[in-house]
């Protein structure tokens, strides 16, 4: 599969039309994805002027040289910590059994793509790729103990230097290797990111990390290093959360994850093109996505169109989700209303957490009183008999809160718009 290089000009969402051509397809498919499928770390370098832009594993390629015409921009895949002072990576995966914690074992990376630090350029961890892990013991649906790891960070070019963007969003991901003629190993050319098949995780030479489903009622968790400037705001897929943040090496920050996976209803919906609904017409319309030249839109889950993407297809779908998997996933979400509201480094400002879904991932607004949160979903699960069912935590910091929407020392309320 490839993913080839698309920019929309001043949309700061991931927005993605499958690049077919319009002839191709009868058909429109709307998709929400959970989090990024991308493995390895790479350097993109996209054009104001719309010229075609390039994507590169070293910043020495010429072809994504900062520019007056040139929007340099990178995604990073954060590694395993090597050393006591390394910063944007990952100390440690495990798990939580009967009380007890069983510590993962490393494995390896699903690449060999690494990008060095460069502290000169503002780099200031290494690029790496999806790692692999043995938590032993810890069984999932699939009959092994074998998880990839996928934590991922942007990186933007601005006055000669990246400065890592202050949120990530990490995942854990079950998985079996199986053969698969098709797998290789995720690269990058020029114009071009190799992406592993349908249905793996990750892929190596004929080797496929396949898709695997968590077993019920086991916690996992995440101990991870980051700089400092990361906020502290975090949306979940997850239940019973539990977030610790606290001062890391080299005014870096500690972050320690643990929740249970949740149960989460996938939306890809194969529309007829000639039966596009209106509304879903009219969002694509304000972003300039035309359907005519497409087979598809792939979205987030959490992105700013989400839930009116899934209140705008609940006719086609019949008001039915298109299936279900268990995730594990959670997002650092930066909040630009709240900048001077962010208290100490190692505070956590809030936790929203939700299987609902399509979901708003940053703060619920204030109006008429009450703090308002907004998700979406369709109401029934595939085959239309079984109703889905949802579930939404809230926790937020009561000084976060009134510094944030500038309340008195008077009693918070709050409600779920559904």
């Amino acid at each position: 599969m490839k993913k080839t290089i698309a920019r929309i000009a001043a949309i700061g969402l991931f927005l993605s039309m499958f690049s077919a051509p319009a002839s191709a397809s009868d058909t429109f498919t709307v998709e929400l994805a959970e989090a990024t499928s991308d493995n390895i770390s790479y350097f993109n370098a996209a054009k104001y002027s719309g010229a075609e832009g390039a994507m590169c594993t070293r910043l020495s390629d010429k072809n994504c040289k900062p520019g007056a015409d040139t929007e340099l921009t990178a995604i990073f895949h954060a590694p395993k910590c090597e050393g006591g002072q390394e910063v944007n990576c990952i100390e440690d995966v495990f798990a939580q059994v009967s009380g007890q914690t069983v510590r993962g074992i490393f494995l390896g990376y699903v690449s060999r793509v690494e990008i060095p630090v460069n502290k000169s350029a503002g780099i200031l961890g290494r690029g790496a790729s999806t790692s692999l892990w043995q938590i032993p013991g810890v069984m999932h649906a699939g009959g092994t103990d074998t998880y990839a790891v996928r934590v991922k960070y942007d990186l933007n070019y601005s006055q000669n230097r990246f400065r890592a963007y202050p949120g990530f969003q990490a995942s854990i991901l079950p998985y079996t290797e199986k053969t698969d003629s098709a797998a290789k190993e995720q690269t990058v050319t020029t114009k071009t990111i190799f992406m592993s098949p349908t249905g793996c995780h990750w892929s190596k030479n004929v080797v496929c990390g396949s898709v695997q489903e968590f077993s019920p009622g086991t916690a996992f968790g995440l101990q991870l290093r980051f700089e400092s400037h990361i906020q502290n705001w975090f949306a979940a897929r997850m239940s019973n959360v539990d977030i610790k943040v606290k001062n890391g090496p080299s005014s870096s920050k500690s972050i320690q994850i643990v929740g249970t996976p949740v149960q989460v209803a996938t939306l890809n919906a194969p529309i007829p093109k000639a039966s596009i609904p209106a509304k879903l017409k009219n969002i694509m319309a304000r972003i300039g996505l035309d359907p005519r030249q497409s087979s598809g839109w792939l979205s987030y889950a959490n992105d700013g169109f989400s839930t009116e993407i899934v209140e705008s297809v609940k006719g086609p779908t019949r008001d039915q989700a298109s299936g279900y998997l268990s995730a594990w996933n959670l997002e650092a979400v930066p909040n630009g209303m709240g900048a001077f509201c962010t208290g100490a480094p190692n505070r956590v400002l809030g936790i929203v957490s939700t299987n609902a879904m399509a979901f708003q991932a940053g703060p619920p607004q204030f109006k008429g009183g009450f703090l308002n949160y907004e998700v979406a979903g369709l109401h029934y699960l595939p085959g239309g008999e079984q109703v889905a069912l949802g579930s939404y935590d809230l926790v937020v910091s009561s000084d976060y809160a009134r510094c944030l929407y500038g309340f008195s020392q008077a009693p918070l309320s709050g409600s779920v718009a559904v």
